[in-house]
């Protein structure tokens, strides 16, 4: 092997390598905005089917990001405790549904199916 085929080999390697990190990168940030969002998109225009408050709210993180070293506590986007409380809310609610079917469920009579007597052997 000469010297060309050497750096040659170097180099292929070298970028194998770098398209799989990238594509790490890209599938632990999709899961990550994802996870805070519920949005992995980061469309140009704010503009995203599924979620476009989300696709918003990924981009003022981006920017926060890139805009200084640290961020104030009083920069995150509000979307983020507004989809958070409405998951809550949703979540309570349907506790609350649960609890009201049990606490208006009827008492057992006598014509209901009963579980069978066991006896241990």
């Amino acid at each position: 092997m000469n010297t060309e085929q050497f750096e040659k080999s170097v180099q292929n390697k070298a970028n194998q390598n770098v398209q799989q990190k990238i594509a790490t990168f890209k599938e632990s940030l999709k899961k990550a905005l994802n996870t805070l969002t519920g949005s992995e998109c980061l469309s140009k225009d704010y503009y995203c089917y599924i979620s476009p408050d989300g696709c918003k709210a990924n981009k003022e993180i981006f920017q926060l990001f890139i805009n200084g070293d640290t961020i104030s506590p009083n920069d995150w986007p509000k979307f983020l405790w507004e989809k958070e409380q409405k998951e809550v809310r949703e979540k309570l609610f349907g506790m609350m549904d649960i609890m009201q079917q049990a606490l208006l469920a009827k008492e057992p009579s006598e014509k209901d199916f009963k579980p069978a007597d066991s006896k241990a052997e």
